[in-house]
């Protein structure tokens, strides 16, 4: 008995995807399809954990646990949102179909050392409470 044959057929609506993340061995296969379910919307989609679930017909922790996957693997980047006020509102996820690497240098643990290192306090200015 011979391999099966699979044929393809489109009927307009198609989307575009990249091989990089279909073949990428970091990503499983529910990782994948979500990836392409999110692909599949208009670029001023907003998505929610709560619209993923109900349009994937899945529960949230596969949702987070696909998310999650698509962010070690470096496609999807995490933005913190503040407010006017500059407090902490929220994440913004970026979508993207390429594999980003973390920035370098940013997160380490080696312990810095100045060349010149200086003994001397720095000069403080006298403040003056009587205004």
């Amino acid at each position: 008995m011979g391999e099966a044959e699979i044929k393809i057929r489109r009927h307009g609506g198609f989307t575009v995807l990249p091989n990089e993340v279909l073949r990428d061995a970091d990503l499983n296969l529910q990782t994948k399809g979500l990836f392409c379910m999110m692909l599949s919307y208009p670029p001023d989609w907003t998505f929610s954990i709560g619209g993923l679930t109900k349009d994937a017909g899945c529960g949230r922790d596969k949702i987070r646990s696909a998310l999650k996957n698509l962010e070690e693997a470096g496609y999807l980047i995490r933005e913190q949102v503040h407010a006017e006020n500059g407090h902490f509102s929220g994440n913004c996820y970026v979508l993207q179909d390429w594999k980003s690497s973390p920035l370098s240098g940013f997160m380490t643990n080696e312990k810095t050392t100045n060349q010149n290192p200086t003994s001397a306090k720095p000069a403080q200015k006298k403040k003056n409470y009587n205004k």
